[in-house]
């Protein structure tokens, strides 16, 4: 019941889910504590949050 997601260079957060076709964004405000989800990664530095089943961020981790 784990979402992962990123926040971009620009303080932005970004999500993603895999589809068809491949990946596909989210937004990580209304993304399911359920649904599988990736980091999006990119040049810039981004910081991972762990949000648990409850929909708030239990850990920050810096990349």
């Amino acid at each position: 019941g784990l979402v992962v997601l990123a926040r971009d260079g620009n303080g932005r957060l970004l999500g993603a889910v895999p589809g068809e076709g491949g990946w596909r964004p989210v937004d990580p405000n209304t993304a399911t504590p359920d649904a599988p989800a990736a980091v999006s990664t990119g040049p810039d530095r981004v910081d991972l949050y762990i949000r648990a089943d409850n929909g708030r961020v239990q850990s920050a981790v810096s990349g």
